[in-house]
């Protein structure tokens, strides 16, 4: 059963001298109710818990003095307040008295909230049901605030949702036994969402076959190893890192996903993947020009630059074609290759001892008169000196004695340092066998 408390709120309202009696939008016909502006006594009834004294305090009204509406809308509040009614409600009873007089008595009616005793959940498995219990925001022994396990129920669901487990159900059963619930969570993690297919809007250049081939999330297939099953995360990853690097590989640098939906159907467990792109215009390598270099000539640093040389061979393209490796048309730009290259030039400083140098390659879009859409790349180098290696400490070497070691590194000290040096010793000293390996 589902835990929904009920809040009603009575009130009496003075006007002038006269009063009248409202509980849940009743008005009693009584003309005498007037009298409970001054209320001869105050009767407290509905409370097991909490004592009249306790009552009495909160609702800050006293027997025989005027009360107004202000003064009993603020005790009303006061009460609700304490959290620990789910339903007040004030009415007045007049009665007849000796010497044909009448009494006039306020009665606050009270309905109690239940008070949590034990709290459970049951069904979590592929989240920790203690991350799951943080999500909670109840405490067995106090009462449960009115809407608080609906926002339980809210966030775990959010929690499986954020995981990838959009079918994922939560809940709440409660056992109400002398004013104390029981409450359990029972989660149904089901399983995670199936992927139907992918429809693709704004794809102009570039097919949806190659799109979603470049993507790890992918349909369902015919073969059983062909799940389909959605992650949320590799899908963020397609969006934001596979689908821009696939599009930059052939000149689109200017690629966006424009909106991404899933539209889930939760009765059969599938989603559709909908994606709107905006694939840019393709760009074509234009100038090439290095800056700052004086370790390495020019003419050597251009044979670096990935875009200066012959077509690529028939075999190379068959093999490419065979192995379903994409190939990027001649003069388009590729930005994968001038990320490559610049990290190449970067290693052949390191190896020559500029380990301080910095590379900075330059993207600079125009558009020419005849409106093509170009980029000028350039690489702005900062060499700084060279690094020596001033010596060369070795730890850890309980049983191997020390020379052993040193007789293995190819880096002396004193030298200039190389990358390519350094990851030679490392080697040697792998292949002596004496170590645990990686080093």
């Amino acid at each position: 059963m589902r835990f929904m408390p009920r809040v009603a709120l009575g009130l009496l309202i003075v006007c002038g001298s006269g009063a009248r009696a409202i509980a849940q939008g009743t008005v009693p016909a009584d003309s005498s109710i007037g009298r409970c502006a001054r209320p001869d006594s105050i009767a407290v009834t509905g409370n097991q818990r909490v004592t009249d004294a306790e009552v009495r305090a909160a609702l800050g009204l006293s027997v025989g003095e005027a009360v107004s509406a202000r003064a009993l809308q603020d005790g009303v509040k006061a009460l609700f307040n304490t959290g620990q009614f789910d339903d007040v409600q004030v009415t007045c009873n007049v009665a007849p008295a000796a010497a044909g007089a009448v009494r006039a008595s306020l009665v606050v009616q009270l309905k109690e909230r239940p008070v949590l005793g034990t709290l459970r959940v049951a069904g979590a498995h592929r989240i920790a049901e203690k991350t799951v219990r943080e999500r909670i925001d109840l405490t067995p022994g106090r009462p449960i605030p009115p809407g608080e396990v609906a926002r339980a129920v809210t966030r775990i669901d959010s929690l499986y949702t954020t995981a990838g487990y959009f079918l994922a159900s939560v809940t709440p059963e409660s056992t109400t036994v002398a004013g104390r619930t029981d409450l359990t969570f029972r989660i149904d993690e089901a399983g995670r969402l199936s992927v139907s297919g992918i429809r693709l809007h704004g794809n102009t250049h570039v097919g949806a076959k190659a799109i979603v081939g470049a993507m790890k999330t992918k349909p369902e297939g015919f073969w059983w190893f062909r799940k389909g099953e959605f992650d949320r995360d590799v899908f963020a990853s397609d969006l934001g890192d596979r689908l821009p690097e696939f599009y930059a590989r052939q000149g689109f640098i200017d690629f966006q996903v424009v909106r991404d939906t899933l539209i889930i159907d939760r009765v059969h467990g599938k989603a559709l993947i909908d994606l709107t792109v905006n694939e840019g215009p393709e760009y074509h390598v234009g100038t090439f020009d290095v800056l700052g270099n004086h370790h390495f000539t020019t003419e050597e640093l251009q044979t670096f630059y990935p875009f200066g040389g012959p077509a690529p061979t028939f075999a190379a393209r068959a093999s490419r074609f065979l192995m379903r490796r994409h190939s990027t048309p001649v003069g388009v730009f590729d930005r994968a290759r001038w990320d490559d290259a610049t990290q190449k030039l970067r290693n052949a400083y390191a190896n020559e001892g500029y380990i301080y140098a910095t590379v900075q390659p330059v993207t600079d879009r125009v558009v020419t008169p005849d409106s093509q859409h170009v980029v000028n790349l350039r690489w702005e180098i900062v060499e700084k000196t060279p690094a020596i290696v001033n010596r060369i400490e070795i730890t850890g070497n309980d049983y191997t004695a020390e020379n052993c070691i040193r007789d293995a590194i190819v880096l002396p000290p004193g030298g200039v340092f190389s990358q390519d040096l350094l990851l030679r010793s490392y080697q040697s000293l792998s292949n002596l066998g004496f170590f645990e390996t990686p080093i």
